[in-house]
C-alpha cells in the first residue's frame, strides 16, 4: 500500500514573509515601512560602507562590519543589498549623483555663471564627501572592476550632457575653442586634486586645509584659474567673482 503523500506545510503562510534570496527570508514588513525610514535606513547602510570600504578597500571590507557600523542585521542589509558588490556600486552612485545633481543646477546659467557655481559646488560637495570621493577617484585610477559599469550608467551620461553644453558655449564664442573633453578634465584637476592631496597639505601646510575659510578661499582660486583660462576675452566679466561665504 503506497504512503499517504506527505503534506508540506510553509511555516511563513499568512504572516506576510517572502523570499528575497535563496538564504535569507525577509519580512514584508520591511517594505512597508515609512518612506522615511527606508531612506534613513539605506542612508545609515551607504554612510557605514563608505566608511569601512575607505578604511580597508572592497576586498577587505565585509557586510559584517558594514551592518555592525549601520546598526542593522545581516537581513536588513541584504534586503537593500543583495550582494557587497551592490553596496559599493551604491556608494559609488552616491558620489556620482551629488555631483550631477551640481551640474543640473547651474546648466542652464550662462556659460560664465554656471561654469563658476559649478566649480564653487564642486569644491565644496567634495570638502563635505572626501570619503566618499576618493572611493570614486580610487576606482577611476585604477581602472577597478566596478568601473566599466559604473562609467557605463552614470559617468558617460553626466560627459555627455556636459559636453554638449561647453560646445555651444564655444560655438558662441563665450568659451574658446577647443576639444570640451580638456574642459571637463581641467575642471576635474582643478577642483578635485585638491582633496585627493589631502594627506600630504596636512604635513607640510600650516592651515587646515578643509576649514571653512580655507574651502572658500580654495572655490575661489578654482574659479578664477579655470575661468581666466577658458572664457573667451570679455566674457569674463559675465561672472563676477562674488564672496565666499564663510
Amino acid at each position: 500500500m503506497a504512503a499517504p503523500a506527505r503534506k508540506i506545510v510553509d511555516s511563513t503562510s499568512g504572516l506576510g514573509v517572502r523570499r528575497r534570496t535563496g538564504w535569507y527570508i525577509v519580512p514584508s514588513t520591511v517594505e512597508a515601512a515609512s518612506p522615511l525610514t527606508a531612506r534613513d535606513t539605506r542612508r545609515r547602510i551607504l554612510d557605514a560602507a563608505e566608511e569601512v570600504f575607505a578604511a580597508r578597500g572592497f576586498r577587505g571590507a565585509t557586510t559584517r562590519e558594514i551592518g555592525a557600523r549601520a546598526r542593522v542585521g545581516k537581513r536588513m542589509l541584504f534586503y537593500y543589498f543583495p550582494t557587497k558588490a551592490g553596496v559599493y556600486r551604491a556608494v559609488l552612485t552616491r558620489a556620482i549623483t551629488g555631483l550631477a545633481e551640481i551640474h543640473e543646477r547651474f546648466r542652464d546659467e550662462p556659460g560664465p555663471v554656471g561654469l563658476a557655481d559649478a566649480i564653487e559646488g564642486i569644491t565644496r560637495f567634495a570638502a563635505a564627501n572626501l570619503r566618499s570621493l576618493k572611493l570614486l577617484m580610487r576606482e577611476i585610477m585604477d581602472g577597478g572592476p566596478h568601473l566599466k559599469r559604473v562609467a557605463r550608467r552614470h559617468l558617460r551620461p553626466l560627459f555627455t550632457t556636459a559636453i554638449e553644453e561647453i560646445r555651444r558655449n564655444m560655438a558662441q564664442g563665450v568659451f574658446r575653442p577647443g576639444d570640451p573633453m580638456h574642459v571637463l578634465v581641467n575642471v576635474g584637476g582643478v577642483t578635485l586634486f585638491y582633496f585627493l592631496s589631502m594627506s600630504l597639505l596636512e604635513l607640510i601646510w600650516d592651515r587646515d586645509p578643509l576649514a571653512p575659510a580655507v574651502i572658500a578661499e580654495r572655490a575661489a582660486v578654482a574659479r578664477d584659474c579655470l575661468l581666466y583660462g577658458l572664457v573667451a576675452d570679455g566674457a569674463a566679466s559675465a561672472a563676477r567673482p562674488r564672496r565666499a561665504a564663510p
